[in-house]
């Protein structure tokens, strides 16, 4: 019974990997394993354990991590091999997470014996052969855990928790949503008002229309989507040591304290969000298709206004806010989403104003592709320019961290030397 399993979520972030990776010929550690570790591998993770939002749930910040046991996926394999060739994985840990394997033979397969030579093979082809050696089904296939299709993905989906399963049928609603748009913090203030007094009021709800940004977003089945929405979007980077320096250079017993002490802002942020539940029995009248489509465009990063219901007797520290109506302000700028509110705009599921106000897109444009005029590949390539425009300082592109400044600046002789000149080139054609 899935529902009675305590998820665990395991998180890899360079500033608190526990390895020094001195040789700078190959990959850190950090970024192998942060490509190596995808569905259907079996890992073991080193780390310490963290708060979590959610009651009975726990995380693992990670500070160092073991390959066990490939999947069964030919350009997982590859890199893996390539990884192990080029020194950044240790050769002995790839072989052993090969167990069909002789462990000389995948030396000299990769070059690695005592007599060192060109491999015969490139890594793709050594990769197909290599994972035909295993037993049928011996080897876990990434597409059973993530699904090939749309259908099977939703399948896939975890079962939404006991307390998001059932839309409330808001009895004792006070206020109304009216004209006027409140940030998340105004909300926080008044449900701080609205848990005072009886027991009573576990049952009272509110409405309110809210601005806010999309921090977080977590799908379950059966259409239901949990959004944590917050004023002014955060990243777990802006958290990094700033002040007392990296772990690499921290004093020594430092490392617990600097973990306290960032735990204690994760906790500071909590305290700024609210959990918006997207349950089809409650936007749009019970539309499963609205709340199918939000779920999937409201991903980290989107700007959105909404309309709802506000519950006095939340769920643990999480206010939980009961979405009637969704409009996208601002989308994100990950290209899925962008994609997806083209193609959504295209099949005539979205409004042309709110697709377009959401990705800037010019009337004519939005015209041209709400009238069928595009192609997937071009909507495809559009989404592509659309993503760069929509990056910002909330972005992994748009921030720029205090180690960037750093070699911004050190190298700024080079820019001011070897500046980026405009080619004009004229066509020979014709």
């Amino acid at each position: 019974n899935l529902e009675s399993i305590s998820p665990v979520q395991a998180i890899l972030r360079s500033d608190l990997w526990g390895s020094v990776d001195g040789d700078n010929s190959v990959p850190s550690s950090y970024a192998v394993y942060h490509k190596v570790i995808q569905p259907g591998v079996h890992v073991q993770l080193n780390g310490h354990s963290g708060p979590s939002r959610r009651v009975n749930e726990a995380i693992l910040f990670c500070h160092s991590a073991k390959y066990m046991l490939a999947n069964d996926n030919p350009q997982h394999l590859r890199s893996v091999l390539k990884y192990a060739r080029e020194g950044a994985l240790d050769l002995n840990e790839v072989a052993d997470a090969l167990p069909c394997i002789d462990h000389d033979e995948l030396t000299t397969m990769l070059g690695l014996g005592k007599q060192e030579r060109t491999m015969n093979n490139n890594f793709g082809e050594l990769s197909v052969e290599l994972l035909s050696r295993f037993p049928r089904n011996y080897l876990c296939n990434p597409s059973r855990l993530m699904g090939s299709t749309n259908l099977q993905k939703v399948k896939l989906l975890p079962p939404a928790p006991p307390e998001y399963k059932e839309a409330p049928a808001v009895p004792n609603a006070q206020g109304a949503a009216g004209e006027e748009v409140v940030s998340v913090s105004q909300v926080l203030h008044e449900r701080n008002h609205m848990s005072k007094g009886t027991s009573a009021n576990s049952d009272l709800y509110r409405q309110f229309t809210i601005s806010g940004w999309v921090q977080n977003r977590r799908r379950y089945q059966g259409s239901i989507s949990v959004l944590e929405l917050v004023d002014k979007l955060s990243s777990l980077s802006s958290l990094s040591f700033e002040t007392n320096g990296d772990l690499a250079d921290a004093e020594e017993g430092s490392s617990d304290r600097d973990m306290e002490t960032q735990n204690s802002k994760l906790r500071e942020l909590w305290e700024e969000r609210i959990s918006v539940v997207l349950h089809p029995n409650s936007i749009n009248a019970g539309s499963t298709e609205s709340s199918e489509m939000y779920g999937n465009i409201l991903c980290p990063g989107a700007h959105v206004l909404l309309q709802g219901y506000l519950q006095a007797g939340s769920f643990g520290d999480a206010p939980a806010f009961w979405a009637t109506s969704c409009r996208l302000l601002r989308s994100s700028w990950r290209p899925s989403a962008v994609k997806q509110v083209l193609d959504l705009l295209h099949e005539g599921k979205i409004s042309v104003d709110e697709a377009a106000d959401a990705v800037k897109l010019s009337d004519s444009k939005a015209e041209d592709i709400a009238n069928g005029i595009t192609s997937a590949t071009e909507r495809q390539w559009f989404s592509a320019e659309l993503t760069r425009s929509l990056q910002d300082e909330a972005s992994r592109v748009g921030k720029v961290t205090s180690s960037m400044a750093q070699s911004l600046h050190y190298f700024a002789y080079a820019s001011d030397q070897y500046p980026v000149e405009k080619i004009k080139i004229s066509s020979r054609l014709g």
